[in-house]
Order: C-alpha cells, then sequence, then structure tokens
C-alpha cells in the first residue's frame, strides 16, 4: 500500500480532489488518537488518550537563547537573533529572563507558508489562549504577504494566468484566515499586530522553487493537517467552526504548493531539481525534529485542549510519512 504522501505526486496530475483524499487518509488513521470520541468533551475516545505532553505542535516547542548581562533588551531584535542563532523556524518571539538572565524565548512554527523577508515582531504577552490565538492570526496574516510575494515574483518568470490566478486566490484565502482568528484572539482579549514584509529584489526561479519545497510542499501540507486535526478536536465550538472552514482552503493550499513545484521543476537545470529535492527532504526532517524536540516547556494543557493542537505522536506520525514520501 502506497505511502499517504505519495498520493501528493497524484495530486500534481488528477487535481485537488486526490489531495484531498490523501490528507483525509492520514486524518482517518489518525482517528484513534483523538481526545474523545464524538466531539469534544463527550467521554472518552477510542484509542490512547494524550497525556500532559498535549500540544507539542512545533508553535508550542520554544527554545531560548540565552544573553550577555547588561543586554538592552529595549533595543533587541528578538525575532533576528532567534534566526540566526536557531536551527528552526521562528515564528514569534518574546523577550524573557532566564534564572536571572536576559534571555529570548523562541518559538518555532511548522504550518503554513511564510514571506522570505518578514519583518521583526515580538509577542509580549502571556501564555494564555488569547495570545496563541494572536499568533496564530499573525502567521494567516504572514501568509498573505507570502502569497502576494510569490505571485508577483512568479509573474516575472513567465507564470500562466491559471497560476497566477490559483496564488491570487490562495492570498485571499489567507486574509480571511487570518480575519477569522483574529476575531477569535479579540473575543479572548488579545490584539493582533499586522505581519509586514521588507521589499527585496525578486528571486531566482531555483530561489523560488527551493523556498516552496519548504514553504509550500512540507509547511502547507502539514499545515492543512493540523487545521483538520483542530477542526475535530478543539474543545471550543468556534474554534472548530473556524478551522474547519481553513482545513479545506489550507488543502487546496498544499495541493497548490506541489503543482508550482512541478511546474518550476520542469524549468531548471538537472542539478537545481536534486538541490530542490533535497531541500524538501531536508525540511521534512527539521519538521520532525521540531515535533520531537524535549528542550522546551509545553503550552498549559488547558490552552492546548481548548484550540485542538495535535500531540506529539500524531504530529510526528504526519511527518514520518512526510519523510517517505518527498
Amino acid at each position: 500500500m502506497p505511502s499517504f504522501f505519495e498520493h501528493a505526486r497524484l495530486a500534481r496530475l488528477r487535481g485537488g480532489r486526490t489531495c484531498q483524499m490523501f490528507l483525509a487518509r492520514l486524518m482517518l488513521a489518525s482517528l484513534p488518537l483523538l481526545p474523545a470520541c464524538g466531539g469534544p468533551g463527550t467521554g472518552p475516545g477510542p484509542g490512547p488518550q494524550p497525556g500532559p505532553g498535549i500540544g507539542g505542535l512545533c508553535t508550542d516547542h520554544p527554545y531560548v537563547v540565552l544573553l550577555d548581562a547588561g543586554t538592552d533588551m529595549d533595543a533587541l531584535n528578538c525575532f533576528d537573533l532567534c534566526q540566526k542563532e536557531g536551527t528552526r523556524r521562528t515564528g514569534f518571539c518574546e523577550p524573557s529572563i532566564e534564572n536571572g538572565m536576559p534571555a529570548v524565548v523562541c518559538h518555532t512554527d511548522c504550518t503554513g507558508r511564510l514571506p522570505s523577508a518578514l519583518v521583526a515582531q515580538d509577542f509580549l504577552a502571556p501564555m494564555e489562549l488569547g495570545s496563541y490565538l494572536a499568533r496564530m492570526a499573525y502567521l494567516e496574516s504572514a501568509a498573505v504577504c507570502a502569497f502576494r510575494e510569490l505571485r508577483a515574483e512568479l509573474a516575472v518568470h513567465g507564470a500562466s494566468p491559471g497560476i497566477l490566478s490559483a496564488i491570487d486566490r490562495a492570498a485571499k484565502e489567507e486574509l480571511g484566515h487570518a480575519a477569522h482568528v483574529r476575531r477569535l484572539a479579540d473575543r479572548h482579549g488579545a490584539s493582533t499586530p499586522e505581519a509586514r514584509v521588507a521589499w527585496h529584489e525578486p528571486r531566482s526561479l531555483v530561489e523560488i522553487a527551493l523556498d516552496n519545497a519548504v514553504e509550500g510542499c512540507v509547511r502547507e501540507t502539514f499545515g492543512a493537517l493540523v487545521a483538520g486535526w483542530q477542526s475535530l478536536s478543539s474543545r471550543l465550538t468556534d474554534v472548530r467552526e473556524v478551522m474547519a472552514r481553513i482545513a479545506v482552503e489550507e488543502t487546496r493550499h498544499a495541493l497548490l504548493g506541489w503543482n508550482l513545484a512541478a511546474w518550476m521543476e520542469e524549468r531548471l537545470a538537472p542539478h537545481d531539481r536534486k538541490t530542490v529535492t533535497q531541500a524538501r527532504k531536508q525540511a521534512a526532517y527539521v519538521l520532525l525534529e521540531e515535533i520531537e524536540s524535549t528542550d522546551a516547556t509545553r503550552p498549559p494543557p488547558k490552552v492546548a485542549e481548548s484550540l485542538g493542537l495535535p500531540a506529539p505522536d500524531i504530529a510526528g506520525f504526519w511527518a514520518r510519512e512526510l519523510i517517505a514520501a518527498v
């Protein structure tokens, strides 16, 4: 029986229905690990119950960068520091004090598409439900920037009107995602800053293909699975409803990432195609490393359960299936 993610390759030829099918099959394989059978809070589930580690999603695996005593925290750009010091993908960050020393807490992100030149944004809110929702809304807003950036660059490289239209649609859908999650954050007492992207020269096609290998093929595919899981397992009705819509559209964005990969790689030299393939595989391994990381504290179980975040064993299963296919 082929790996679930091998259907991603078929999706390039057969369209969105196949992409939805392979994601749905992987979700079905994970259902025995849902916290509750028949809906959130309705009783014991049919399989192992997630323990205190629930919520081991990459965005909830912060790592700490210690700073020298006397560091000017007001002048610190924690986002740039996290990107420089860490090997993982930083979604947001916040200054902190660890054992009496100044530090930065870097929160990794493994879902969705981020732009190549995201401007630093410090999150100072406490680790509560509202702040998590605000971070989710911020990353959805960043995805809008990413698709707009991608559209402008691929237009320079001669992408067809159909490809550009699909990217326009994805950007519009991400704008809706950001608005929906921002309202959830507002409802829980947290405000969401707008994502901003620094200007840069248009990238070469191989640079865009490398970025899409990570952001489109790996992160968008994983993001679609996470959204689908939250739509089933969140303890909050409004979160489940929002994530149900997002999951459908993120599945379409995952398919777009794979289709863009096929289009770009046909136009690359053989050695560049090999480099892109290696980058995609490496991104999947990094994803698994982020999920399995044990060097960080977990979010409060109540917050994780409210959001319906997948436990590490579930997310790790998805990542390993992705490694086997890319």
